[in-house]
């Protein structure tokens, strides 16, 4: 946006000076008359208009921002920037920088994870479309629920990706062969918190399998859609229902996310 506005800023103005050089009105400035200062100023105009357009155009498009730069060495590093994940491939691309972990295996429940969502929304859009044409007004918000669910699928990859960035695999190495020197209070302390990531990891795959299986009821109750066994309304109501059971879920999310904060400002 900050580019835009510079662009727009920069060939305005050089727009403006020419119109208002050459403008009868103001300096009356002409390359094909008056005198030979007159045009000798219109020529270095042109040219300096050019030469300014060029090189302006040329600086702006290819400045970097110390923000831009600082997510580029991100991921460069890291493989991935967190905040930039928001769509299939970026979580898939990021799950992939811990496929040699001790976590493969939730790597690759959460890779499917995300295909399958994937698959499930291409799906009800192919049904929505074959199904719901002349009935898209009883559907009012039903977009909003269905992206909220996709991004709160990608949020709980992204807290999957947080805890598998401190944990300290190298540890846990050394302490699963016994060999990690300290008291038996510090190793027992040790153990809780290495648990406590692998049950947190887990926690965010059900949250996932929970949104997965929303989406699989919602495509069967929107296929119902004018099955002459049941009456419309009937139906229009059972994907309401479960339409409610998706915002429940992000409200659920949103709830857990608040009590977290709350805990946090406590121990400030």
């Amino acid at each position: 946006m900050k580019k835009v506005i510079q662009l727009i800023l920069l060939n305005g103005g050089i727009a403006l000076a020419n119109i208002l050089t050459f403008s009868e009105s103001v300096f009356d400035v002409s390359l094909a008359y008056g005198t030979v200062l007159q045009r000798a100023m219109g020529i270095t105009l042109i040219i300096m208009s050019v030469l300014i357009f060029a090189w302006g155009n040329y600086k702006i498009l290819s400045h970097e921002d110390e923000a831009e730069k600082g997510l580029r060495q991100a991921k460069n590093a890291y493989g991935y920037v967190l905040e930039e994940i928001d769509t299939p491939e970026e979580c898939l691309e990021a799950l992939s920088c811990y496929q040699q972990s001790v976590f493969v295996r939730d790597v690759d429940t959460a890779k499917d994870q995300v295909n399958r969502l994937v698959r499930k929304m291409a799906s009800l859009k192919e049904i929505l479309f074959q199904k719901c044409q002349a009935q898209q007004g009883e559907l009012l918000g039903f977009q909003k629920v269905i992206e909220d669910c996709e991004m709160m699928t990608y949020e709980n990859v992204k807290r999957m990706l947080s805890r598998m960035a401190i944990f300290d695999q190298r540890e846990y190495e050394i302490l699963q062969q016994g060999r990690l020197n300290v008291s038996t209070n510090a190793l027992e302390a040790k153990r809780q918190i290495f648990a406590e990531h692998f049950a947190y990891i887990k926690q965010q795959l059900e949250k996932n399998e929970a949104i997965l299986l929303e989406f699989d009821r919602l495509l069967m109750e929107v296929s119902k859609i004018g099955d002459k066994e049941m009456a419309d309304e009937e139906t229009m109501n059972s994907i309401r229902d479960v339409i409610y059971g998706m915002k429940q879920l992000h409200n659920d999310e949103e709830g857990e996310m608040e009590s977290l904060e709350q805990k946090y400002q406590r121990t400030m």
